[in-house]
């Protein structure tokens, strides 16, 4: 599962957030993608790196605090859509589903979350992300209502 520890302002524990999570083995697509993504950038590590992936993906990608909830994103899809988990910030979840709109980034030759959180904003319960328009090759700002 994923473990929150929660402190106060002068870094005392105040409480934990402990939550079970259905282990998602990593896929093959995404094994894939990942290692096309290094071809392209760094060749020359592909022919010298032996990679190896994990089993399992972690229990989320990441997460963001706003509006007095705890917003986390999973690597659990269906169709377009990652699961998006939202809490209180005691822990306790007030909805679950297939909603957010944004998945792992391969932008950068690590496929660093960090980037990825970079892209999007969460405010009144909706998500403002940055997404590529194919056809133009510009960035678009698009939100999504997190229904």
């Amino acid at each position: 599962g994923f473990h929150i520890s929660v402190f106060d302002q002068n870094g005392n524990p105040v409480y934990d957030i402990d939550k079970d999570f259905r282990k998602l083995r990593v896929t093959t697509d995404y094994q894939a993608a990942y290692l096309q993504k290094i071809k392209q950038h760094s060749p020359w590590l592909s022919e010298v790196a032996n990679f190896r992936f994990r089993e399992f993906y972690p229990a989320f990608m990441g997460f963001k605090i706003a509006d007095d909830k705890i917003y986390i994103f999973t690597y659990a899809k269906e169709g377009n859509f990652h699961e998006l988990i939202v809490m209180n910030l005691k822990g306790d979840i007030l909805r679950r589903g297939f909603m957010f709109p944004i998945g792992p980034s391969f932008d950068s030759v690590y496929d660093n979350f960090a980037r990825l959180k970079d892209k999007f904003g969460l405010l009144d319960g909706k998500v403002y992300y940055l997404a590529r328009n194919v056809k133009t090759g510009s960035a678009e700002l698009r939100i999504r209502g997190l229904e």
